[in-house]
């Protein structure tokens, strides 16, 4: 059974930790058929320090599925590259702006 909106929204926004966010990001980037490139998460968490946001459990799956829309617009094959992922990053989060 599914969990309802409510549990997924709790789960979603409740603050995680760099290790989940790893698993979680492998295993979703397994999931959808893609491998991730040495380092690339690494450079995703660093973004979260460098940007001192939260870390949420549902992230690393909603980045995962902007950067397969983006590769999709492009007509390629979904890769989780530094270039993609950043261009999903300013999708999801928008553009950082120094000291906000």
């Amino acid at each position: 059974m599914a969990p309802s909106c409510a549990a997924w929204a709790t789960a979603c926004t409740r603050p995680s930790d760099p290790g989940a966010v790893r698993a979680i990001f492998a295993r979703y980037a397994k999931r959808c058929g893609v491998s991730v490139p040495p380092g690339v998460v690494e450079r995703v968490l660093e973004r979260y320090r460098a940007e001192q946001r939260p870390l949420h459990s549902c992230e690393p799956r909603d980045l995962i599925e902007r950067a397969r829309d983006i590769c999709l617009y492009r007509n390629g094959p979904l890769e989780l590259s530094d270039e993609t992922l950043a261009l999903a990053w300013r999708g999801y989060f928008g553009e950082h702006q120094a000291g906000a």
